[in-house]
């Protein structure tokens, strides 16, 4: 038998007031899977096709702006262009619907997050006949398509830290945390992930949140906030 629970609400002092987004479109031929995904109005919106070093060093520049030289965590800087970059070549690579990047700065330092939002197709027949009542069916569903999902190469790799089943409000979905090195700007640098991995109602296709910090030190309240963003997600008819 799975545990389902709850995710926590964010911590104080941590981005929220999230607001709507469009919903996206599916892969080509599905019918169309409608849903609504929200970041807080602090994210900005990843343009696609800037995936280039300079890009992800221009982003960084636009952040710490005005900063006195002397005030500024380069080694910081570098590890929050490299997730820029990493997650837009992984949302370009993954098919990703939308992706977005948060940053702060507070005493010099740079702490950043980012989110991705893809769809995967999922084979049919995944729902066992013999299932006890149809959220046993639904769970059975779900973990089957997890690990069709994963075994196409859409998880990130890397050690896992936690995974279980939590109760979202678009309904059950498999939370893994996970500690990654990610290569990018010619060094490596580690980075804490947490997917969510959401069955569509239709059953047939796969809504993947990525979340991923390279900021550690506040990887567990950030992961009380990507737990809270991930309650966003919504089913539209």
């Amino acid at each position: 038998m799975t545990d389902t629970t709850s995710p926590p609400t964010p911590p104080a002092g941590l981005p929220a007031a999230p607001a709507p987004r469009p919903p996206a479109a599916p892969p080509g031929g599905l019918p169309p899977l409608r849903f609504s995904f929200s970041t807080p109005s602090d994210w900005v919106q990843v343009d696609m096709s800037a995936d280039g070093p300079a890009a992800a060093r221009r982003f960084v520049e636009r952040l710490v702006e005005g900063q006195p030289e002397g005030n500024r965590d380069k080694r910081r800087e570098i590890q929050v262009a490299a997730t820029f970059q990493g997650t837009v070549r992984k949302a370009r690579r993954q098919g990703a619907r939308m992706a977005a990047f948060w940053s702060v700065q507070a005493e010099g330092r740079l702490a950043g997050a980012s989110v991705m939002v893809a769809i995967r197709p999922v084979p049919p027949g995944l729902v066992p006949k013999d299932a006890a009542s149809p959220e046993e069916a639904h769970l059975a569903a779900l973990e089957r398509a997890v690990r069709h999902v994963t075994a196409s190469g859409q998880d990130d790799g890397g050690s896992v830290i936690e995974t279980g089943v939590v109760e979202l409000p678009a309904g059950p979905a498999r939370r893994v945390r996970r500690s990654q090195v990610v290569d990018a700007l010619g060094s490596r640098h580690r980075t804490e992930v947490v997917q969510f991995f959401v069955l569509a109602p239709d059953q047939r296709q796969m809504v993947v949140i990525t979340f991923s910090t390279p900021t550690l030190e506040l990887a567990e309240p950030l992961a009380g906030l990507f737990d809270a963003l991930a309650c966003s997600l919504r089913w539209r008819p």
